[in-house]
Formats: structure tokens, sequence, C-alpha cells
């Protein structure tokens, strides 16, 4: 069988090494020891063909390998390989355009796209399985107005097909700090409410997987500062989320996926290069 090696280092970024044959499990894992031990890499996954395997490391939640997206006929994203580990919190960063949506949309099978593959959870997001694992929260997303706090997560709670459990309600509207209004109308409530309100359903599926597009955007700066403290207080979930602020990613993430030119690199968020930063914002 010929199998070719992706190695990933400290800070998750990816390389791609040579096709190698092996013969047989016991020829597979021997190669692959002897190729960590030299390359000095944390994880090796082995691409096969017929599937992804990882070998050591933590369980990997998100993986995007090989993803080519356009968008007319222009490459939006270019051949976009990352992982992101469980219990990870990783901040998608880039330039206004620079495709983060786009990124998102494709990871959740919301845009098709003809190159590449995504697994979720271990899933081909191709598939249905991936969907009991994953919360998303769009930039704009929309609750009922006139409904209040309470009957908002009730309706949204019943969507599982199951009875609501009204105890975890009032526990995830407790954790974002929303229970003493559960009875306002969500009309009534600023943006950062209806955020920590998002927030609040997203929990109460108890997903694996949390991605959320812009959750600070157009928030004042105690808005911020409050869905922060939720996403950081999130210690058994994987999260990815876009932003373009840099002391919100310092405050929150371990990890920085940086896209650039349709290409994406992956940084410790200490040895993100200050270079690609203006201000403490994201040029």
């Amino acid at each position: 069988t010929h199998l070719t090696f992706l190695f990933r280092d400290r800070a998750g970024i990816i390389s791609a090494g040579s096709s190698i044959k092996v013969n047989g499990e016991d020829d597979l894992v021997k190669t692959y020891s002897i190729l960590k031990h030299r390359s000095h890499c944390l994880v090796a996954t082995i691409v096969g063909a017929r599937d992804l395997v990882s070998f050591e490391g933590g369980k990997i939640m998100i993986q995007v390998t090989g993803l080519t997206q356009y968008f007319k006929e222009r490459k939006v994203l270019d051949n976009i390989h990352l992982t992101i580990e469980k219990n990870e919190k990783c901040a998608l960063v880039g330039s206004n355009g620079a495709g983060k949506s786009t990124l998102i949309h494709s990871i959740l099978g919301l845009i098709p796209y003809k190159e590449g593959s995504v697994k979720l959870a271990g899933f081909n997001n191709q598939t249905e399985k991936w969907k009991g694992k994953v919360s998303y929260l769009p930039e704009k997303f929309q609750l009922y107005p006139h409904l209040t706090c309470w009957e908002n997560m009730l309706f949204f709670a019943s969507m599982t097909g199951k009875n609501p459990n009204e105890a975890n309600m009032g526990e995830h509207l407790g954790y974002v700090r929303l229970w003493e209004s559960k009875d306002e109308q969500v009309k009534n409530f600023s943006k950062g409410m209806l955020q920590r309100l998002g927030i609040a359903i997203m929990l109460y599926y108890d997903s694996d997987i949390l991605i959320l597009d812009e959750p600070t955007s157009g928030l004042d700066p105690l808005g911020r500062i409050e869905i922060l403290s939720i996403l950081k207080g999130l210690h058994d979930k994987t999260v990815l989320f876009s932003s373009h602020h840099l002391d919100e990613i310092k405050q929150t993430c371990s990890h920085i996926a940086f896209l650039d030119n349709g290409k994406i690199s992956k940084y410790l968020v200490k040895d993100f290069n200050e270079q690609h930063l203006l201000g403490g914002r994201l040029a």
C-alpha cells in the first residue's frame, strides 16, 4: 500500500511528506514511528486510498483536507489543510473578504465544493452523522422577537425531538447570565443579550463542536467581554470562531488559523506574527 504522511507540528501546521510503500500494519506503525522521530513532530496523519487514520495526540474534531473553493472563476480557498483537536479553541482570522465565512460554510456543508474533504468529529460532512456533533451560531441569526427569552429557548429545545429539559434550559440561561431576564420579550434585548441567548441555545444541544461566525461583531466593549468570558469557560468543547480582534483572541484561544490569499497557516497564539496586525486589529 502506498501512503502519504501529513505531519503537524506543535502549532498544528500541516506539511506533506513523500508517498511511502508499506507492507501490512506492523510495517505501517514501524514506518510511522521512524518518521515521527526524525521529523520531531507531535502527530502524523496517514492518508490512504480510503480514509484518514490518526496516530497519537488528541482526537481530531475538525479536519479539513485539500479544500479548494471557487466563487465564479476566482479561487477563494486554495488547497486548505486544517486540523483542530478536541477541546481546542481556535480563532479563524483574516482580512475582510479573505474567505472566513466561505470556509466556515464549506466546513458545515452549507455550500458545495468539488475539491477536498471535511470531517467533523470523525464523520464526513457530506453525510448526516456529524450533525448531532456540531452547533453553529451565524453572525446574523433570527429569534422570535415577540416571544420571551424562555419561550425562545423552549422552542429551540423542542427541535431535538425530545421533551425539553427545563432544568438544562435554566442551567444554560444562568450560565450566560440571562436567568433574571428569562420572562422578557427578546425584542427588548440588546445585541449582547441576543448573542448570549444564541450561545445558551447552542449549549443546550450539548454538541462537541461549537462554530461561531463573528460572535462579538457589533457589540460594545462590555458585551464583548461577556461573550468572551462565556467562550473561555467552555473547557469541554471544541470551539472555532472567526474574529478580527487580537485582544479577544489572546483572552480566549490557544491557536490562530490565519487565512490570507486563499491559503491558511496555523499558529499558537503566542507565536502569531505581529506583522499580520495593525493596532490590535487584523489588517
